[in-house]
């Protein structure tokens, strides 16, 4: 059982490494590889990192790999997760307003791509902090508030069931 742990995760490595490196040899010599290679090249990539993503996170899913749980679920992520939907939800508008309305010519480097990743990833998360500050936590603050008054409610209504349902047995009782 450990052994096919192991081999799973070597196995999404290398698939993941793998489809990488094709990205890297296809950019650098586009002109070398034919349209058939081509082609399978860009229609295999991402499902071939995804299978090796998915390779590497199983075990760790099943219950094996206790060094990735431990690793994500760290203290230290927590904030990431907590923003990481809303950054999901407005990222799409953060690269279209980068990508779209950018005065930057499509000649790439690829320190040009590093800068370009971490800064827009630094603005998605910041915005996605702000939105999260002025809608998110307020909504779910209310949210709670308000069904903190509704199970107060239901339980101060279903006390009273429980009471007017013991005081008529006991009338019932006297009447007899």
């Amino acid at each position: 059982r450990r052994g096919g742990k192991y081999l799973l995760w070597l196995i999404g490595l290398i698939l993941m490494f793998v489809s990488l490196m094709l990205i890297h040899f296809f950019d650098n010599n586009p002109k070398s590889w034919g349209t058939g290679l081509a082609t399978f090249h860009e229609l295999a990539f991402r499902p071939l990192f995804v299978i090796g993503l998915i390779l590497l996170l199983y075990p760790s899913l099943i219950g094996y790999g206790k060094f990735l749980v431990s690793t994500f679920g760290h203290p230290i992520l927590n904030p990431f997760g907590k923003l990481t939907y809303s950054a999901y939800m407005i990222h799409f508008m953060v690269l279209y307003v980068t990508l779209v309305h950018g005065r930057v010519s499509h000649f790439t480097t690829e320190t040009y791509i590093f800068f370009a990743f971490f800064t827009t990833v630094s603005i998605t998360y910041a915005i996605s902090f702000i939105l999260s500050m002025l809608i998110e936590t307020p909504v779910v603050n209310l949210l709670r508030l308000s069904l903190k008054r509704d199970t107060e409610k239901k339980d101060s209504i279903e006390g009273e069931e429980e009471i007017t349902a013991e005081n008529s047995k006991e009338e019932l009782l006297l009447k007899k």
